[in-house]
C-alpha cells in the first residue's frame, strides 16, 4: 500500500498524534505537571513512562491488522487526543490559555478537530470491518488512558500541595 492509499482515519490519527504530543510537550514545558529541572520525582517518571507507552501502543494499534487494532486506536484517539488533550484542558487552563498563548490553545483546538474527526472515521472503519474482534488491545488502550490521566492528576495536585 502506498502512502497515498492509506485510509483517511490513519492520516487523521497521525494528525491527532502530532497535536496530542505537541500538547503534552507544551504542558510539560510550562510546568503543568512539575517544573523542568534536573530532579524528576518518581511520580513524574511514571507519568513520562505512561505517556510514552500511550504513543507506542497507538502506533502498534494503527499497525495491527483488523478490527481489534481499529478499536484500540479509537479509544486512544478519542480518550487521549480528543478528551484528555482537547476538551478537558480548556476548563482547567481557561480559554484562551493564560500560559503558552497561543500555542496551548492551537494544540487543544487541534486535538478537538483532528481527534474528533479521527474518532468518527475510526468508528466508521470499525463498523465497516466484518472481521472478528478481540477486546484485548482496546482494554490496554483504555487502561493506558485512565492510568495516564490518573497520574497526571496525582502529579498536578501533589504540586499544588507543596509549600
Amino acid at each position: 500500500m502506498s502512502l497515498m492509499q492509506l485510509s483517511r482515519y490513519v492520516w487523521l490519527n497521525a494528525m491527532a498524534i502530532v497535536f496530542s504530543l505537541s500538547s503534552v510537550l507544551i504542558d510539560r514545558h510550562i510546568g503543568l505537571v512539575g517544573t523542568s529541572s534536573f530532579y524528576v520525582s518518581p511520580l513524574q517518571a511514571i507519568l513520562a513512562l505512561l505517556t510514552g507507552l500511550i504513543y507506542a501502543w497507538w502506533g502498534l494499534s494503527l499497525a495491527a491488522a483488523g478490527k481489534s487494532g481499529l478499536l484500540s486506536s479509537f479509544f486512544l484517539v478519542f480518550g487521549w487526543s480528543f478528551l484528555a488533550n482537547g476538551v478537558l484542558p480548556i476548563p482547567f487552563s481557561g480559554f484562551p490559555a493564560p500560559h503558552a498563548f497561543p500555542y496551548a490553545d492551537i494544540f487543544h483546538i487541534g486535538n478537538i478537530i483532528f481527534g474528533g474527526m479521527a474518532s468518527f472515521l475510526t468508528v466508521k472503519a470499525v463498523r465497516a470491518d466484518k472481521g472478528s474482534m478481540s477486546w484485548h488491545m482496546a482494554a490496554v488502550s483504555i487502561a493506558l488512558v485512565v492510568a495516564t490521566l490518573s497520574f497526571t492528576g496525582i502529579v498536578y495536585f501533589s504540586m499544588l500541595a507543596q509549600p
